[in-house]
């Protein structure tokens, strides 16, 4: 039986459990509720979900260049974003076909909007006796519309497209998933971002789960945001994201991510981040920001807390949350990951923190406690460049250690009179004493 067929039968106190097998379908939950007292349990047993297509004919339209016809179901404009992939190795996702044309990050795919994918090779293999995996929608496994009390685990996803698991609108309340593990997926669980969604659900809670992808370490940082200005998915096809939580009341616990454009990306009321591990980060490996001028509020107890964060370009990336308090405590960030920036530049580390007003608005009510930061970047932490010296408000930065390989600084956002203080913080170099121990 389908997995579909077995959701449609189901009802309160109800646990689905999944044959140890692949299952190669694309599953759309809609309307399912359980109760508190007799939640609706999916458990995968081992199972994996594979939303890419079973059969693709590849044709050849030039030496290393390929095409085939590969439905699609979702919107058009979102095709581009979902990944393809070798075993064992991600495949470039280019945004236009002047890029594809030009091939500048290796091999990879174009996907028009009428279902035609095209495929370039960095060899002159034949893609038909290779195990190219085309997905085939934007999502392996959608929850929308009412759908509360249901719990989804131990469960393998694989090629979603755009999403693995979607938690899409308000109706989404009350679900755990647990023991999940997304491979090669744009966006490996999520709310849906705060660029494309009016509204998100509540009580979700996300644990013990493992977003990996195949990532090429040697892929430049220019490319990511040379085809399209913006931040959405049509606007950059690889700039996903390990996890996307913008839900009230709810936790990501215990998780980890490995090898993304960006590694977490967190902002609602009474949301709690702790104990994750992000790693292999190619842009911001924790993303804790809002758009205060669409009116997304979305900052009232936020808490990013004891987790451990390393090989990133960026450690964390604070900006365009309100009213506060959001507290950022007793994280471990090494900011080791040294990426190509643009062509034909020597590789880099970025910076620690990334700081200050953002271009969607301002941040105030920060708490940034007891962080240890370890950064191999010229900048511990870091305003927006150009953004000038009175944008935060009420910020406090409390009994923090800063270690620089370099031994710089760099820029520190925030006045006193704005309520910006730096208190307690120890501020040292690799080839130093102590240089400060208060600012």
């Amino acid at each position: 039986t389908s997995v579909k067929a077995a959701l449609d039968a189901a009802k309160p106190g109800d646990t689905i459990r999944l044959g140890s097998k692949r299952f190669d379908e694309r599953v759309v939950i809609r309307g399912l509720r359980g109760t508190r007292e007799k939640p609706i349990v999916i458990d995968g047993n081992g199972a994996v979900l594979d939303g890419a297509a079973n059969q693709v004919q590849w044709q050849s339209e030039a030496p290393r260049i390929w095409s085939a016809q590969v439905s699609w179901s979702g919107e058009a404009k979102n095709a581009k974003s979902a990944w393809c992939s070798l075993p064992g190795r991600l495949l470039w996702a280019y945004s236009t076909r002047a890029e594809f044309d030009l091939g500048k990050n290796g091999a990879g795919t174009f996907r028009q909007s009428d279902g035609r994918v095209w495929l370039r090779l960095d060899s002159d293999e034949d893609p038909n006796q290779l195990k190219v995996r085309v997905p085939r929608g934007e999502s392996a496994l959608t929850l929308t519309g009412d759908v509360e009390h249901l719990v989804i685990r131990n469960l393998q996803i694989e090629n979603g497209g755009v999403f693995g698991i979607r938690l899409q609108g308000a109706g989404v309340q009350n679900v755990r998933v647990e023991n999940v593990r997304v491979l090669n997926t744009f966006s490996g669980i999520s709310t849906g971002s705060i660029w494309d969604e009016k509204s998100f659900g509540r009580q979700i809670h996300v644990e013990n789960c493992r977003v990996v992808n195949d990532w090429n370490d040697g892929w430049i940082w220019q490319y990511f945001y040379e085809a399209e200005p913006g931040n959405t998915k049509d606007a950059g096809a690889m700039r996903g994201v390990g996890i996307e939580i913008h839900a009230a009341d709810s936790q990501v616990k215990n998780c980890s991510i490995e090898g993304q454009h960006d590694g977490m990306a967190v902002s609602a009321p009474n949301l709690q981040v702790s104990g994750n591990t992000i790693q292999r980060i190619h842009d911001d490996a924790l993303e804790i920001e809002g758009r205060v001028q669409k009116g997304f509020k979305g900052a009232v107890n936020l808490r990013v807390f004891n987790n451990w964060v390393e090989d990133c370009y960026v450690g964390a990336s604070l900006g365009s949350l309100e009213p506060g308090p959001v507290y950022v405590y007793r994280n471990t960030i090494i900011n080791n990951r040294a990426v190509i920036y643009k062509e034909g530049a020597r590789p880099g580390v970025n910076t620690a923190f990334k700081t200050g007003k953002h271009p969607w608005g301002q941040s105030v009510g920060w708490r940034i406690y007891h962080n240890t930061i370890y950064t191999e970047g010229g900048q511990l932490n870091a305003d927006w460049v150009g953004t000038g010296n009175n944008d935060l408000r009420d910020v406090i930065w409390l009994n923090n250690i800063f270690y620089a390989t370099r031994g710089t600084f760099g820029r520190c956002t925030g006045l006193a009179s704005n309520g910006v203080y730096f208190d307690g913080n120890l501020y040292f170099s690799g080839r130093s004493e102590p240089f400060w121990n208060d600012y």
